[in-house]
């Protein structure tokens, strides 16, 4: 793999945010050529307390290629769940996102961008962590004490005991 970390890169809007592009490189009589995918995983979008949004792109550089996000609760993700897979051709960058329903309050979750073309490697993006919000924190209404107005449990409020003998 080869990671570009200079000016020229297919994705140059984003290139002056220091985000790393990883792409597949072949040689072939001396001459190393990038490959036909490439794939970037950016920051998590629309987080709650039990969802996010993962957000990312590929570039399938003329060749039939799919892609998707790798994602779960390991950080290295060497175990995840992928998401809807989905088919794109050209040799423009192609945005990618979905979000992710049913997490827990105040976790880390792990994703990542992924480019699988028809011929080649698959391609993965960097690894980002996000966290959902914080749990909610109970809310009890105060309402306003009634007076008690029974004589009986008046008299258990003022610390008297019932008199059982009568």
């Amino acid at each position: 793999w080869i990671k570009m970390t200079s000016t020229g890169s297919p994705f140059a809007p984003d290139w002056a945010n220091s985000i790393s592009y990883y792409f597949e490189a072949t040689r072939s009589g001396g001459v190393w050529s990038l490959g036909p995918a490439a794939a970037m995983t950016r920051s998590a979008l629309n987080i709650t307390q039990t969802s996010f949004r993962m957000n990312g792109s590929i570039n399938p550089n003329g060749v039939s290629t799919q892609g998707y996000f790798e994602y779960g609760i390991d950080p290295a993700l060497s175990s995840f769940n992928t998401s809807t897979k989905a088919n794109y051709g050209g040799a423009n960058s192609i945005n990618l996102s979905t979000t992710v329903n049913g997490g827990s309050c105040n976790s880390t979750y792990y994703y990542r961008a992924v480019a699988k073309p028809t011929t080649g490697n698959i391609v993965r993006g960097s690894i980002v962590a996000v966290t959902t919000a914080g749990c909610a924190t109970p809310v009890c209404p105060v309402e306003a004490l009634t007076p008690i107005t029974d004589p009986l449990a008046q008299q258990f409020e003022n610390g008297n005991t019932l008199d059982t003998t009568r």
